[in-house]
This record gives C-alpha cells, structure tokens and sequence, in this order.
C-alpha cells in the first residue's frame, strides 16, 4: 500500500473513532450516518448500523449515498469489546469536544 493510500486510511479510521468517541462524550442515543452503498457492509458489521433509507443521488455528490443509523445504548459495549481500539479514557474525549470555560474576571477592592 502506497504511503498516501495508508494515509487516507488512517484518517478515514481516525474520524470513524471520532465519531465513537463522540457518541460516548455526548451519551448518545441514536447515531446517524450518511453512507455510500459500496461502505454499508463495513457500518453494519463494525457498529451494527441498520439501513434506515436506500442509496439516493444527491446534487454535488458522485455516488449515491444512504442513511444509517445506530442504536449506541444497545452497542455501546459491545463495539469496544470486539475492537479495543475504540476505548477512551473521560480524559481524551474531553480533551476533544469539552467547551473551554470562560474566563471569570474577579473583583478588586478599590
């Protein structure tokens, strides 16, 4: 596999465990996925995706694309236990999606 080949490919897994990290973050309940028919395989028997609508043109796209969608409360144990590489630790998935505070000016004594 070429290097550019690798690279797409680990993008596409990292944004993949973005979205369960995500899921997690957020407590989720219904995970949605727009899909290309030709990755519905992959999304069904990684996650246990089911189709929700078959594969439709849309303008600007190339391929036709499908809704999926994901029950994460009935799967939320189950994924990390067959690919262990989706665990995270409360620390990482705040690191990613955690609002910073804002800053509280305090009062001086004048």
């Amino acid at each position: 596999m070429d290097v550019m080949a690798q690279a797409r490919r680990n993008l596409q897994l990292d944004l993949r465990s973005a979205l369960v990290l995500a899921s997690e973050y957020f407590q989720t309940h219904l995970l949605l996925a727009s899909v290309r028919a030709e990755h519905q395989a992959f999304y069904r028997r990684v996650f246990g995706h089911r189709l929700i609508c078959e594969p439709r043109h849309y303008p600007l796209l190339a391929k036709p694309i499908s809704l999926m969608a994901l029950d994460y409360a009935m799967a939320r144990e189950r994924v990390p236990q067959r690919y262990p590489f989706f665990r995270s630790t409360l620390f990482e998935r705040r690191m990613l999606f955690a609002r910073p505070q804002p800053a509280v000016a305090l009062k001086t004594a004048a």
